[in-house]
């Protein structure tokens, strides 16, 4: 499992996750769609500047929206609750979904003035791309630094061979000082020897 979880993250193309989530968002699987945004979150919205953190919260808000809106759409209305009870703790408390919990019991949501935009296919259209193309930059961005670790660490690894290396010529020319002054001690001892 942990395997298929790093093949979701494996070709760092925005395009390629957001089909992703989009799949989960139509399989109606929520653990999946939430432990691929637990990746993304631990591989590269966390390494991000906390004056982009309130635009991954958007996204974050608005796949979730997505997530609501597709499955009341379809009828999938037991999906609806089950994301409800599965977020209740966290959205409860969140001023973004106070109107949302009445979803599911609405007769026409899409004709309701507070959720009509998000039934819309513009406004689908519109956070598609504004996500496509937020993850498009977090990518650009990110991967290089992840490239560039692997590049850091070939450098320590041919620093520590360096380190390596001087410290056996240390050795060698510790123990080629020490053979010298053997023989230089040896030397003196027979000129003095002999000179008496």
């Amino acid at each position: 499992e942990a395997e298929s979880k790093n093949d979701d993250l494996k070709s760092f193309q925005a395009s390629k996750i957001i089909e992703q989530m989009f799949e989960y968002v139509k399989t109606h699987n929520l653990s999946k769609l939430e432990d691929l945004w637990s990746l993304m979150e631990k591989f590269f919205f966390s390494r991000l500047d906390a004056t982009v953190l309130s635009t991954v919260r958007k996204m974050e808000l608005s796949l979730k929206r997505y997530y609501v809106i597709y499955a009341t759409s379809v009828g999938a209305t037991d999906k609806v609750a089950e994301f409800f009870v599965y977020y209740s703790q966290q959205l409860s408390i969140d001023p973004e979904w106070k109107h949302w919990f009445v979803l599911p019991y609405l007769k026409n949501p899409e004709k309701d003035p507070t959720f009509e935009t998000y039934f819309s296919k513009k406004w689908f259209e519109s956070f598609s791309l504004s996500f496509h193309n937020f993850l498009k930059t977090i990518l650009s961005e990110q991967i290089p630094r992840i490239l560039n670790f692997n590049h850091e660490r070939t450098v320590r690894r041919s620093l520590e061979n360096e380190i390596t290396k001087l410290r056996n010529e240390l050795t060698y020319y510790k123990e080629q000082v020490e053979t010298q002054q053997i023989q230089l001690n040896k030397f003196l001892r027979e000129t003095n020897s002999s000179t008496r």
